[in-house]
């Protein structure tokens, strides 16, 4: 058996060896094993293809969301948010809870017809993700007024339960025209929504 003298090198040669040494074992940046035996590239790959795929679903998630509302069947609507879910309407007034909120669809926010969701910007976190775009609907103004074409900002966080993703909060932002209250019927009361 031979052996391999120790010989001591100067600490000014330690960088030119560890140069050389990386040099000799080269490993292409996005072939890089990663534990499972995937390369990095791949995993890359996947993520990407997810994100599209959350991304469409989300998509068809608020069209879906604006076909209920239109369907004037408020429970529809309703198990479409978490059971904590929250909807606030500008800065005057929110609806918490699955129940308040298929109530409102069945009052005032029926009032609110061919409504139409674009997503103009979303990101997806782990089981989280969070849109942000227009809506476009109808205002009905009463039976002998025509309705008018109203635009709001919104955004939504969804939580992804299983297969479904659910909507936790629902802000109409840049002042949401809601449906008023008919003077007579509600004299001195405050329009519930």
């Amino acid at each position: 058996m031979s052996r391999v003298p120790n010989i001591p090198v100067p600490a000014c040669l330690l960088p030119i060896i560890m140069i050389a040494a990386a040099a000799t074992f080269p490993v292409a940046g996005g072939a890089q094993g990663v534990p499972g035996g995937k390369a990095a590239g791949a995993y890359q790959a996947e993520a990407i293809a997810h994100r599209a795929r959350v991304q469409n679903q989300v998509a068809n998630l608020i069209a879906e969301l604006g076909d209920r509302w239109d369907r004037d069947k408020p429970a529809e609507v309703a198990r479409m948010y978490a059971s904590n879910g929250k909807i606030v309407l500008g800065p005057q007034k929110s609806i918490e809870g699955r129940d308040e909120i298929r109530k409102a669809f069945a009052g005032s926010l029926n009032q609110m017809r061919s409504v139409m969701f674009t997503m103009e910007e979303y990101d997806l976190s782990g089981e989280l993700a969070y849109i942000r775009g227009t809506m476009r609907y109808e205002l009905l103004n009463g039976v002998d007024q025509r309705p008018s074409l109203e635009v709001a900002t919104f955004t939504m966080s969804l939580r992804q339960r299983w297969d479904d993703w659910l909507i936790v909060s629902h802000t109409i932002g840049s002042g949401p025209a809601l449906p008023q209250a008919p003077v007579a019927a509600n004299e001195g009361k405050e329009a519930s929504f």
